[in-house]
């Protein structure tokens, strides 16, 4: 008589979620600092790059260079906001899922379930930190127009930005305002 036994076998357990560390607060604001520093940087030489060309090659240099200055001026926060769009919203959205501040400070921006947030999100993302920083980017176009001294322009400019950021150190995922509009988490890389 042959015993044959039929194997059981335990049913799949499903997997274990990841259990992520979230980007602590300081880390995140230097790498915002440093990525902001980068963009407003190359928007810098761009602008003085193109400025120094365009005069040189002008027979009047005052002339050209009143005349770029009154250009520039009009155009150098529209510009600036463009390239930060691009610059988040490409290295942020794309299959690395960081901008260079983040990666030099080791986090990267991820949706829930742990994969990229996709250039949609992260345009939606970055453009969400612009909105809370607008007060901040115009403040010396309402110092021209308001009779208020700039430090309490500036605190008062700051307050949104302050508001969206300060979400990060009271949520348990460490996310600011505009992480959780757009579901998304900030992550150490290797934790």
């Amino acid at each position: 008589m042959t015993d044959t036994t039929t194997a059981t076998t335990a049913p799949a357990r499903p997997a274990a979620a990841p259990a992520y560390h979230y980007a602590p607060f300081a880390r995140r604001g230097a790498a915002f600092v440093l990525d902001w520093a980068i963009v407003t940087g190359a928007l810098f030489a761009v602008v003085y790059g193109v400025g120094i060309a365009f005069v040189l090659h002008r027979p009047d240099h005052a002339k050209a260079m009143e005349a770029y200055i009154d250009v520039v001026s009009f155009l150098v926060q529209a510009l600036w906001v463009l390239l930060i769009w691009l610059y988040c919203a490409v290295l942020e959205g794309g299959p690395h899922e960081e901008t260079i501040g983040q990666l030099a400070f080791g986090m990267k921006v991820i949706d829930y379930s742990g994969k990229p947030i996709g250039y949609f999100r992260a345009s939606l993302r970055i453009l969400l930190k612009i909105l809370f920083c607008l007060p901040l980017l115009i403040t010396d176009d309402i110092k021209e127009i308001a009779d208020f001294p700039l430090g309490a322009m500036l605190l008062v400019a700051s307050l949104p930005f302050a508001f969206d950021c300060a979400f990060a150190l009271f949520t348990p995922r460490k996310q600011a305002l505009h992480d959780l509009i757009v579901r998304c988490l900030v992550v150490k890389k290797h934790a």
